[in-house]
């Protein structure tokens, strides 16, 4: 089936889309996480590392889902009072934006030269985790979409999915090729068994394996 995987992360967008299981096309857009925590900053007047902190802990990616009694004070710039907010607040500066990264999302894969795909989207990154984001990102792109979890060494958090899915990748890789290895094995004498002794472990395979990676 055709879909289109969507990694949101802070600074950029990935997407990729899929056809049969195969990967077609990929595109990203300089969009993400990072522009989100700068417009909380600029609304409530504070500082970049504080807004990220506050979308962490109190952000609603829509106004609808926001809860007007969950509130948390702020220390504005240029002052030492504090000012009190809500989470609608909060919502209200973060919607719109992930309403335009949705909407750029939409209209990269229709610059690709692809439409709506029976598959829909398949959202994943720090991102996506944020709660009502989900209704935004469907009425935006207008099919189905849905958040990937990961289920593996106990991790399910959308923002670890593709660290989840290489670590998953390459634990299937060593466990099919020890076992490729290990059909191989054939003892033919002492010289041989001495030769072997050589050869580097299943633990030394493992470091070679990653260094390819570094």
């Amino acid at each position: 089936m055709e879909r289109f995987w969507v990694d949101v992360g802070a600074g950029a967008a990935t997407i990729a889309v899929f056809e049969q299981g195969n990967l077609v096309a990929t595109s990203t857009i300089q969009i993400g996480g990072e522009y989100i925590s700068n417009d909380i900053a600029i609304g409530l007047r504070t500082q970049l590392e504080i807004a990220e902190k506050i979308k962490l802990k109190y952000g609603c990616a829509s106004v609808d889902d926001s809860a007007p009694d969950q509130v948390f004070k702020v220390t504005r710039m240029g002052s030492n009072v504090e000012k009190e907010f809500s989470q609608v607040d909060l919502a209200n500066i973060i919607e719109p934006r992930v309403e335009e990264i949705f909407q750029m999302i939409r209209a990269e894969v229709h610059r690709l030269g692809y439409g709506d795909l029976a598959g829909g989207y398949v959202l994943t990154g720090g991102t996506v985790c944020m709660p009502g984001i989900l209704a935004v990102a469907q009425a935006e792109l207008a099919t189905s979409v849905r958040i990937a979890v990961p289920d593996f060494i106990g991790v399910r958090d959308p923002s670890y999915t593709s660290g989840v899915g290489i670590i998953q990748f390459v634990s299937k890789y060593m466990k099919n090729r020890n076992s490729g290895f290990s059909k191989k094995v054939v003892t033919k004498s002492t010289a041989k068994k001495s030769s072997d002794s050589n050869k580097p472990g299943f633990l030394e395979r493992v470091k070679n394996f990653f260094s390819e990676f570094i």
